[in-house]
């Protein structure tokens, strides 16, 4: 019996990628994502310029990075050599705790905001 879920093609999942990024860069920093934006966040980030703040697995990082005049926080895919999301910049102190930090936090309030790699809202 074949499989009712199709297994999405590279191009296809590259694509999402990039239109997730670009939600979330606009969203969490009120950054356009441009092809230009985003080939220099990848140049720090491969140059070593960006402070990396966590390895999640062979091949997901979580970088530091400065555009803008601002400091962001990037999750980094290096199998694919894109960027997968754009997280807040409080989330080390989640992964650390196992707790969200109290009042709002960029406008959402307590519980509402979605900063999850995967993009599940955290209660």
């Amino acid at each position: 019996m074949a499989s009712k879920h199709r297994r999405k093609k590279p191009e296809d999942k590259e694509k999402a990628l990039r239109v997730h990024s670009w939600r979330r860069a606009l969203e969490r920093y009120g950054l356009d994502l441009t092809d230009e934006l985003r080939k220099e966040i990848i140049d720090q980030i491969r140059s070593g310029k960006s402070t990396a703040v966590e390895k999640q697995s062979e091949r997901l990082s979580i970088h530091d990075v400065h555009v803008a005049g601002q400091r962001v926080r990037v999750a980094y895919d290096k199998s694919r050599g894109a960027l997968v999301t754009f997280l807040f910049l409080d989330d080390k102190d989640y992964a650390v705790t196992g707790e969200w930090p109290r009042g709002e936090v960029d406008g959402a309030a307590e519980g509402q905001r979605d900063n999850s790699v995967g993009g599940r809202a955290r209660a």
